[in-house]
């Protein structure tokens, strides 16, 4: 049950063992949802929670590949120029795309740093998958938040189908953590 002034969990009772708040029967009114035919879903809505030092640092970690591939640009543009001539216009306009679109994604990771929260949401994982290649990264289908990156630890411990509470960075769509809901 959710207290109505403190918007926190607690036990069924005639008050909020946290605040104090009298506890009625229309607090304890159920949203839409459920896992099985007979068990409700409480959804409580969207709710933040903060970033641990690890997930600041791999957001970090995540805009390295634009300070690297912008570094070796100007390496080769500034030293390397002179020992093979001017770059060709070919080159330039790759290397342009390249850092527009590392940036994006760079832009996206400092968002989700600088904000320092997480968000927490119940939703149903669709389906999930892996890309190929030599960097593999995962991913999953919300029915609500859509196509999301997940780290490893979430990607291998869900199963379509289930519902989960979801802890997800929102500008850079990484999904932090998947809490399976009875």
């Amino acid at each position: 049950m959710q207290c109505p002034n403190c918007s926190s969990e607690v036990s069924p009772g005639p008050s909020c063992s946290r605040c104090g708040a009298a506890l009625t029967a229309k607090s304890a009114a159920f949203t839409p949802g459920f896992i099985s035919n007979t068990a409700p879903i409480v959804d409580e809505g969207p709710r933040r929670v903060p970033l641990t030092f690890t997930q600041r640092a791999r957001l970090l970690f995540g805009c390295l590949p634009l300070v690297t591939f912008t570094l070796l640009t100007a390496v080769y543009l500034i030293a390397l120029q002179d020992i093979l001539g001017p770059a060709p216009l070919a080159f330039l306009l790759f290397a342009a795309f390249v850092i527009l679109v590392l940036g994006y994604y760079a832009i996206q990771r400092l968002r989700d740093l600088i904000s320092g929260m997480a968000v927490v949401q119940t939703d149903v994982l669709e389906r999930s998958w892996s890309s190929s290649g030599p960097s593999r990264s995962f991913y999953g289908k919300f029915t609500q938040l859509g196509r999301m990156q997940l780290v490893p630890k979430a990607h291998f411990g869900s199963t379509f189908g289930k519902r989960y509470r979801v802890h997800y960075s929102p500008a850079s769509k990484i999904v932090w953590l998947l809490e399976p809901l009875r």
